[in-house]
């Protein structure tokens, strides 16, 4: 999590450098932009919650697999 931090303010340093240049587009810029970043939290929300189901879906196969391995060692 400190690794995607540090890299995000370094890419607001970029873009204010940008943004000094056109002062004219500042204000339009800045106000999309804090969209996209709201957007992209929600995602890094739902990625989590995608990440949680497939451990679940995971460990729900761990399980099955291993109640196989038992029914065949039984059947041996």
């Amino acid at each position: 999590m400190i690794v995607s931090r540090r890299r995000r303010r370094r890419r607001r340093r970029r873009r204010r450098r940008r943004r000094r240049r056109r002062r004219k587009r500042r204000r339009r810029r800045r106000r999309r932009r804090r969209r996209r970043r709201r957007r992209r939290r929600r995602r890094e929300r739902k990625r989590g919650r995608r990440r949680r189901k497939r451990r679940k879906e995971e460990e729900e196969q761990e399980k099955a697999g291993e109640k196989e391995k038992e029914e065949e060692e039984k059947e041996w």
